[in-house]
């Protein structure tokens, strides 16, 4: 009996790259040249993608649970979308807070796993993983300053995810969360905290603000920038754990070489409720 073939470590690598560059060209194509109205449309189907990965990793059985877990999450998006600026902001603690337990949780794998391993709570967490980032975008979007707001968020993250990456290479000795992701490390963590946190002092620094930006908006700068880089750290972590739970190695297939969409959202949905409570704190538009 014949098997299928298995593709080499450079054809792999190969399709990511491709992958990635394609990827990266459509948002930026998406955030730079969509008006607000259709930027969300096109992250709502995005969003939309990712529930249906979630129903999946859930375990829900059937196609007629999923697409009504999928109708479920359309739904709430559209009530969210509909709902007061002002009352938004409780929606981003929500979601915070969220991602602290989300921590708590990783932290406790896998002696916990087994007591939330059941479709109800997982639909649950799925709503709380992607609804709070949606409604950041929302709130975003509103801004007269969007784009550059968002390009930063994307920069803070990947900052984090690339600092992460080359620093652990270098130098990582001491497991981050071995039961959930063997790979990461203390020092590539660090190493992408640091990153994150220059990026955003780069970018608060060469902004044509009237007057300068005083030492208290640098600190808060800073330490905003340093826990929007947690949280999206602790949300790659959690979709790992999830999908250790549900007993796969990627959310779907849709991207070559990246897995699902949730495999590429999942920081960027945990970062963003901070994200826009982070703005606010420290009087940005």
């Amino acid at each position: 009996m014949l098997k299928p073939p298995v593709q080499s470590d450079s054809n792999v690598l190969k399709q990511r790259v491709i992958t990635g560059v394609v990827l990266v060209i459509l948002v930026l194509c998406v955030i730079l040249l969509l008006p607000p109205s259709l930027f969300l449309m096109a992250f709502a189907a995005i969003i939309c993608q990712g529930a249906w990965e979630w129903s999946r990793l859930a375990g829900l059985q059937g196609s007629t649970l999923r697409r009504g877990y999928l109708v479920v999450t359309l739904l709430a998006m559209a009530g969210l979308y509909k709902l007061p600026s002002e009352q938004r902001v409780v929606v981003f603690y929500v979601g915070s807070f969220w991602w602290v337990l989300a921590f708590y949780l990783i932290r406790r794998y896998p002696a916990l796993g087994p007591h939330w391993k059941h479709p109800v709570p997982m639909c649950i967490t799925g709503l709380l993983v992607l609804l709070p980032g949606w409604t950041a975008l929302v709130q975003l979007s509103s801004s007269p300053h969007y784009v550059q707001l968002i390009l930063l968020l994307f920069a803070l993250v990947a900052g984090a995810d690339i600092g992460a990456y080359f620093c652990g290479r270098a130098f990582g000795k001491h497991k981050l969360a071995p039961n959930v992701s063997p790979n990461k490390t203390w020092e590539g963590f660090a190493g992408g905290i640091l990153l994150s946190c220059m990026i955003a002092l780069t970018a608060l620094l060469t902004a044509p603000l009237d007057p300068p930006p005083s030492l208290r908006l640098v600190l808060l700068v800073s330490t905003a920038a340093f826990a929007v880089a947690v949280f999206s750290v602790v949300g790659d972590l959690f979709e790992s754990m999830v999908k250790r739970l549900a007993g796969v190695k990627d959310s779907g297939s849709l991207l070559p070489g990246h897995g699902g969409v949730l495999d590429r959202i999942d920081s960027i949905t945990a970062a963003l409720p901070l994200y826009v409570l982070s703005l606010q704190l420290v009087s940005l538009p």
